[in-house]
């Protein structure tokens, strides 16, 4: 019996030593579990959650203009660029301010920020005739400049009546579509403007679409070559003025022009570009040369697909 009582007790021994372990063992997990996320807590720990709150009045009258405003919380310390933009309604488009003074009309599902406003721009609700009221949805979205990455957005209703009085618009607040800009490297070259006449129906995105249509196959040092090259909206929206392309052409060192900003293209117009320049090989050597083509470089305009915004051609030089 003595025994029997005896390995009872060690056995009780046992089973309490290992469970002290495992509570020491949880312990121990637990404090180097929290010392692994304390410094997170306290860091988080009152920090506003990043958001951007938009304002427009719930109710807007066509052909006056309202302001557009927005805060943007909880952000870090990183520089920000903002873009506005509207969701499609019928009969209804929005004209935003340019560096000039004037308004610009833009596309529905368009980002737009000519003046890089950082908390208001004015914009301006434009019913087409016969059109009485609409309902848009207004996005306010920020990106961080260092990585070009979306950080947050925001959203506001308003909805739009048509004016009951008559109003004269003044020319600084007319909406307007710029001209064609011309196209003037220290090479010659020349554009011509084909438009497709569509300019109504617009929905989703533009896309630019770049090929170059005659370039020579050979050429020799010191001649005159010509190269032709087309830009087309193939997407289902206009594309706001003020995009831009770039052509690296083969001088030596390589030369790299800058079109500067370019007209608003609806769906199916386009642009051909012809470029001359004299040949020069890469390197200034005999061999081959490579001119390209690269539209919206820096990736300003919302596109349905990017791959086709880029097109070169290599020859051979004698």
């Amino acid at each position: 019996m003595a025994t029997h009582t005896t390995f009872r007790e060690n056995f009780l021994r046992i089973i309490a030593v290992i469970g002290l372990i495992a509570i020491l063992l949880l312990g121990a997990w637990g404090i180097i579990q929290l010392a692994f996320y304390l410094p997170t807590f306290f860091s988080n720990f009152g920090k506003t959650k990043e958001a951007i709150t938009v304002t427009v009045p719930a109710q807007s009258t066509s052909d006056k203009a309202f302001a557009l405003g927005w805060k943007h919380a909880g952000k870090d310390d990183a520089e920000y660029s903002y873009s506005a933009s509207y969701s499609c309604a019928q009969g209804l488009q929005f004209a935003a301010p340019v560096p000039t003074g004037e308004y610009q009309l833009i596309p529905c599902n368009t980002q737009f920020n000519y003046i890089n406003a950082t908390s208001t721009m004015p914009v301006i609700p434009v019913l087409a005739a016969g059109t009485q009221k609409a309902t848009t949805t207004l996005t306010l979205t920020a990106t961080r400049l260092s990585d070009g990455v979306v950080s947050v957005k925001g959203t506001a209703n308003t909805t739009v009546s048509a004016s009951t009085t008559s109003t004269t618009v003044t020319p600084t607040t007319k909406p307007v579509t710029p001209k064609p800009a011309a196209t003037k490297p220290s090479s010659s070259a020349g554009t011509i403007y084909v438009p497709s006449g569509r300019t109504t129906n617009l929905f989703g995105y533009p896309d630019l679409a770049v090929q170059i249509t005659s370039a020579p196959q050979a050429a020799n040092v010191g001649g005159r070559v010509t190269l032709k090259f087309s830009v087309t909206n193939v997407g289902t929206n206009a594309t706001p003025a003020g995009w831009s392309f770039i052509a690296q052409l083969p001088y030596n060192p390589v030369y790299t022009y800058p079109s500067g900003p370019q007209q608003m293209l609806y769906p199916g117009d386009m642009i051909i570009y012809t470029l001359g320049y004299d040949v020069v090989p890469a390197g200034g050597r005999y061999g081959t040369a490579q001119a390209s083509i690269q539209v919206d470089p820096n990736n300003q305009i919302q596109e349905t697909i990017e791959y086709n915004n880029a097109a070169n051609v290599t020859y051979q030089v004698y």
